[in-house]
């Protein structure tokens, strides 16, 4: 169980050094996603991070 401490110092990093996007995807979609990202071995948020440095690279090409 985390500390009261611990859960302060990971409420500050991510105020510091991370940005916040909310997705919205229709139903079931999510799950889908989530399967795909487990799959390659990657968090959902890794894998749509990924995705997008795929699609930006493919764009500067």
């Amino acid at each position: 169980m985390a500390t009261k401490a611990h859960l302060e110092g990971n409420k500050r990093y991510l105020a510091n050094k991370v940005d916040e996007i909310k997705l919205r995807v229709p139903k079931g979609r999510k799950a889908e996603l989530q399967e795909i990202a487990q799959q390659s071995g990657d968090s959902l948020n890794a894998f749509i991070i990924k995705a997008i440095d795929a699609y930006i690279n493919r764009a500067e090409e």
